[in-house]
């Protein structure tokens, strides 16, 4: 059963912002909506607008995305400092679905 209700954790878990990346040699920079789970340092979940919308990333993407934000950038470390990111006790409702569907 589906249900709505946001993921609740604690009051500054989550890092949620946007991120311009880019996937591949001479491409032009995408923007990205991530959330950073801080306490783990790890990217939780991401999308990418295009066109007309924000899409999931398929996995390559995802691993391309966390190995620019997290691994290179560290912006888990300082999120609000660097990005303006928000920080957060709960997924939003894009990343909570977004989530889901990649765990099955």
């Amino acid at each position: 059963m589906k249900t709505n209700s946001p993921v609740l954790t604690s009051p500054r878990e989550f890092a949620i912002g946007d991120w311009l990346h880019l996937f591949g040699v001479g491409s032009q920079p995408t923007r990205c909506r991530v959330v950073l789970d801080l306490p783990n340092g790890k990217l939780m979940a991401a999308q990418a607008w295009k066109g007309f919308k924000f899409e999931d990333l398929n996995h390559a993407e995802l691993r391309d995305l966390q190995e620019s934000v997290i691994d290179v950038n560290a912006i888990h470390l300082s999120p609000c400092d660097l990005l303006n990111m928000e920080l957060a006790g709960e997924l939003p409702a894009w990343a909570a679905a977004s989530t889901a569907t990649a765990t099955h």
